[in-house]
C-alpha cells in the first residue's frame, strides 16, 4: 500500500493549483537558488529569485524588505558587500538573515530553496498539523520544527525536509477542506477519507504532535504544569464545554486516580507513620479506612477509592464522578500539604 504522505506530495501540484489558480513551481526556484548556495552570500537580487511571482505566490504571504532596507539593514550589521554570509549552520545562519529579514517565515524561505534537503517553509498549516506551538525565540521554534521534519524524511524514505514539507502542507489543506466540506476536496483528492485515515493512525506524526502539544507543559520547574493542575484542565465545568470528549474526562480521571493515591499515601505516612513497604501490601480502601480523619471526609475518600477504580479499570466515567474525584484528589493533597506544613 502506497504511503499516504508521499502521495500527498504528488499531489502538491494539484492542490496548489486549486487553492491559488496556478501550480506552484518550486523546484524552478529551487534551479535559481543554487547559485546562492555556490557563493554563499544573500544578496537582494538573491531575495527576488525567491519571489518570482511567475513561479509561485509566496512573495505575497510574508512581509519582505525593499532593496533599501536590505541594503540599509546590511550596512547596519556590519554586511559592508550588501549581502548575508551564509553557512554558518542555522545557529548563525537564522540569526544573520533575521536581522535582515527580520521575520522567520522570510529566512525559512529562504534556507528552504538554497538547501531542500535540510530546510522547510515555516507555515501555519504545516505548523498546525506538527502542533507546533509558541516559543520564546523564533529560532527555537524554527529548530523544533526542522528538526521534526527530518525526522519524518529519514523514517519516511523522502528525499528532502522540503519534499516533507510539501507533503504536510497539502495534508493539513485536506483535512481543513474535509472539516470544512469544501467543493474542490471530492474532485482534486477523490482518496481524501483514506489519507485522512491514514493520518491519524500514523503512529509517527502523532508522536511527535503529543510531544509538540505537552512540551509547554513541562518547562522549567517553577512554570511547569503540576500533574493535578493538567487533571482540572482536562475536566473544565460542562457548560463551558457541552461537547466535552469522553477520552478527555477519562484522561482527566485517571491522572486525578494516580495523584489522589499518592496524596492519600503521604497521609497515610506523616498520621500513620506507615512505611512506604507497608503501604504496598495494603488497598487503598484499607489505607483510608484505618486513617484518622472527621467521618464525612473519610466517607468522600473511601467513595473515592472506588471511583479510582473505575477510572483506572474501565473505559468510561461520567463527568460528574471525574470531578467528585478531582474534588477528592484536591482534598487529599491538602491534608498532606498541611500536615507536611505542621512537622515541619
Amino acid at each position: 500500500m502506497p504511503d499516504y504522505l508521499h502521495e500527498c506530495f504528488e499531489r502538491h501540484g494539484d492542490v496548489t493549483r486549486t487553492l491559488y489558480g496556478e501550480p506552484q513551481k518550486l523546484h524552478e526556484i529551487e534551479k535559481l537558488a543554487i547559485d546562492i548556495g555556490n557563493t554563499g552570500r544573500l544578496t537582494y537580487d538573491d531575495v527576488e529569485k525567491v519571489n518570482r511571482a511567475d513561479l509561485w505566490s509566496g512573495g505575497t504571504f510574508w512581509q519582505w524588505p525593499t532593496r533599501a532596507q536590505f541594503d540599509e539593514r546590511c550596512a547596519e550589521h556590519g554586511f559592508d558587500d550588501q549581502s548575508v554570509p551564509l553557512w554558518g549552520g542555522v545557529q548563525r545562519d537564522v540569526p544573520r538573515l533575521l536581522k535582515v529579514l527580520r521575520h522567520i517565515g522570510p529566512v525559512s524561505v529562504v534556507l528552504r530553496f538554497i538547501d531542500p534537503k535540510n530546510y522547510g517553509i515555516l507555515s501555519p498549516p504545516v505548523e498546525k498539523i506538527l502542533e507546533i506551538g509558541p516559543a520564546h525565540r523564533s529560532l527555537d521554534k524554527y529548530q523544533s520544527y526542522v528538526f521534526d521534519l527530518k525526522r519524518i524524511r529519514d523514517l519516511r524514505d523522502f528525499e528532502s525536509v522540503a519534499g516533507v514539507d510539501m507533503a504536510l502542507w497539502v495534508m493539513q489543506e485536506v483535512i481543513a477542506a474535509n472539516d470544512s466540506q469544501s467543493d474542490w476536496l471530492e474532485d482534486v483528492v477523490p482518496e481524501h477519507d483514506r489519507w485522512i485515515d491514514a493520518f491519524w493512525a500514523d503512529e509517527t506524526l502523532r508522536n511527535i504532535r503529543v510531544r509538540n502539544l505537552t512540551k509547554s507543559l513541562f518547562g522549567p520547574k517553577r512554570h511547569k504544569t503540576s500533574m493535578p493542575q493538567m487533571a482540572e484542565a482536562l475536566l473544565l465545568p460542562d457548560d463551558k464545554h457541552p461537547g466535552r470528549d469522553q477520552n478527555q474526562v477519562l484522561l482527566s480521571a485517571r491522572v486525578a486516580a494516580v495523584e489522589f493515591e499518592l496524596a492519600v499515601g503521604m497521609v497515610a505516612r506523616q498520621v500513620s507513620r506507615i512505611r512506604y513497604g507497608d503501604l504496598e501490601r495494603r488497598t487503598l480502601r484499607e489505607v483510608v479506612s484505618d486513617l484518622e480523619l472527621p467521618p464525612k471526609t473519610k466517607d468522600r475518600w473511601l467513595w473515592a477509592v472506588g471511583l479510582r477504580s473505575v477510572a483506572v479499570h474501565e473505559s468510561q466515567i461520567s463527568p460528574d464522578e471525574a470531578n467528585e474525584l478531582l474534588a477528592c484528589m484536591q482534598d487529599a493533597i491538602g491534608w498532606a500539604q498541611g500536615l507536611t506544613k505542621t512537622r515541619n
